[in-house]
């Protein structure tokens, strides 16, 4: 007998959406800001690592865009996912 290997995430899933607690993904309306727009909707981000509005801060921008043409890019993770 062959068994269904996504059998058990099926049923779980089942189990979210019957209890109203699937994770629906919400996309932001504009860039992450400390106060953003989602579905419609102003909220504070307090969820992101731009709570404080420095990613677009333009002394910081401007440095990062220095930083970069005098370093380079590239990706970079912990020493366990590298």
């Amino acid at each position: 007998m062959k068994r269904d290997p996504e059998a058990f995430l099926k049923e779980e899933m089942n189990d979210l959406r019957k209890n109203d607690l699937e994770w629906i993904i919400r996309y932001l309306e504009q860039g992450s800001k400390p106060h953003s727009v989602v579905d419609g909707k102003e909220v504070l981000m307090l969820n992101t690592n731009n709570y404080l509005g420095l990613a677009t801060h333009p002394k910081i921008v401007q440095a990062a865009i220095d930083a970069t043409k005098k370093y380079g890019a590239g990706a970079g993770a912990v020493p366990v996912i590298a």
